[in-house]
């Protein structure tokens, strides 16, 4: 799933007219904010970048032919829609073709010629198409007028005329659109382009955005009761907790991020430390353990603008406790989320999420995560869940160890197979003891490797 649908897609079609049958057009539009899209009408043989194309002919003459439009995201991922075109019998003679309106006479001195309705009818037989215009700037409206088009001229100012029955990257508002004919005769219809969404929020509209974020870990899942276990928490063996088995060791207060191969700096955990308080005056009871959680502007790491830790709840809800600042996040408008762990694959949403209603809202197990043309994003297990794969216990021999799961991280295992009650790397399925199901999670999962960029 790399967020492309037919249904996010309106084709609107202006069949060619006489006398050559080579004025045919068809424009796509999306009610979504999808950036990067590329067009094709060959099959994908070539695309191109904007949403129309014109000048298009019927082979068949007067007949129908169908066309393959092919929409294609930066991902590579694509949809293809058939589109028919008809074109006109040519053969046919217009006797009314010359005759002439009011003889071009301005009766009512506005401009425009006046056009007797006994000698001009129907300017224009049907309504123009209006595509609205959508967020983040409103600029993409429409008009398309999908009648017959021979002969006549068209224009938005009264002034400039052209062919082309098409104006895009419009705003929202009010347009006049004028249509003149070979005889000189004018039509007016005043337009409107709604606005689809309020483009004017910013920082002053939200104290806060929520961050609604949802994933699941491999191992830690049960498709029984749809929730992940606790047992790190319960054992007292998260950063700060004092262990409540007799060998338990205890590991250090704090996000556990701060190290190869994430150096994150962040401050959120030191509060959580053995000082005489519960386990549970740490982390509530549904605590699984802590992930990092970043937002890039664009797919590669490099456009990185924010970083987080977060607690990851049973049920999948992800905490996080230092939001980023609301104008930020305003600012940027949309952004690639990616979520991490310790011992999991890394996972980045399949597309750029955008602020709704002053949330931003994703959820990892509902379908797999973002993918390039080789690679993975998720593993979907037998209930139809999609969680983090499991088994990557050694991230820092190497730069790809960090988005692999292969021979370095059974070896990671190896060397701690045995050891239990505490909080390790190699505990894949997150109970605190490392053994032999530990290693048949990496078994699972062997050879399989992530394609999110780690630069």
């Amino acid at each position: 799933d790399c967020g492309l649908d037919i249904g996010q897609f309106m084709i609107d079609v202006i069949d060619p007219s006489c006398p050559d049958n080579n004025n045919g057009v068809i424009s796509v539009a999306t009610n979504q904010n999808l950036d990067g899209l590329a067009y094709s009408l060959d099959n994908g043989a070539t695309f191109q970048d904007t949403n129309v194309f014109n000048g298009l002919t019927v082979e068949t003459g007067s007949g129908t032919q169908m066309f393959s439009l092919v929409i294609e995201n930066s991902f590579g991922c694509s949809v293809i829609i058939e589109v028919p075109l008809t074109g006109s019998d040519c053969t046919a003679t217009d006797e009314t073709a010359n005759e002439i309106c009011n003889n071009g006479i301005d009766d009512d001195n506005d401009g425009l010629i006046d056009c007797d309705d006994d000698e001009c009818n129907d300017i224009m037989p049907v309504d123009p198409v209006i595509v609205n215009a959508t967020c983040p700037d409103n600029d993409n409206g429409a008009i398309i007028y999908d009648g017959p088009s021979d002969g006549l001229l068209f224009s938005l100012d009264g002034e400039n005329y052209q062919e082309l029955a098409l104006f895009d990257s419009l705003n929202a508002g009010t347009y006049d659109l004028y249509i003149q004919n070979s005889n000189g005769c004018d039509e007016v219809m005043t337009i409107i382009i709604q606005p689809e969404d309020d483009c004017t929020e910013t920082s002053e509209f939200f104290s806060e955005i929520d961050l609604n974020l949802t994933v699941m870990l491999q191992g830690a899942y049960s498709p029984v009761n749809g929730l992940m276990t606790t047992h790190l928490n319960k054992l007292g063996y998260l950063p700060g907790q004092k262990p409540t088995t007799f060998f338990g060791r205890a590991a250090e207060a704090g996000q556990p991020y701060n190290e190869a191969p994430w150096f994150y700096e962040g401050t959120e955990g030191m509060s959580m430390k053995d000082d005489g308080k519960s386990n549970e005056e740490f982390y509530s009871s549904d605590v699984v353990d802590w992930v990092l959680v970043s937002f890039r502007s664009e797919s590669t790491k490099s456009t990185q603008f924010w970083q987080g830790a977060a607690l990851l709840h049973s049920d999948g809800y992800i905490e996080i406790l230092n939001k980023p600042s609301t104008e930020l996040v305003v600012d940027i408008k949309e952004f690639y989320v990616v979520i991490e762990h310790r011992n999991h694959l890394p996972v980045m949403t399949p597309y750029k999420l955008s602020i709704s209603e002053g949330a931003i809202s994703y959820d990892f197990s509902k379908s797999d995560s973002f993918t390039s043309i080789i690679g993975v994003g998720q593993v979907e297990i037998y209930d139809g869940t999609f969680v983090m794969a499991a088994g990557n216990g050694d991230i820092i021999t190497e730069i790809s160890s960090y988005i692999d799961i292969n021979v370095r991280d059974l070896t990671s295992w190896l060397e701690e197979n045995g050891s239990n009650s505490s909080y390790f790397n190699e505990d894949y399925d997150l109970n605190g003891d490392i053994n032999i199901k530990d290693r048949i999670l990496w078994e699972q999962n062997n050879g399989i490797f992530s394609s999110i960029p780690n630069r």
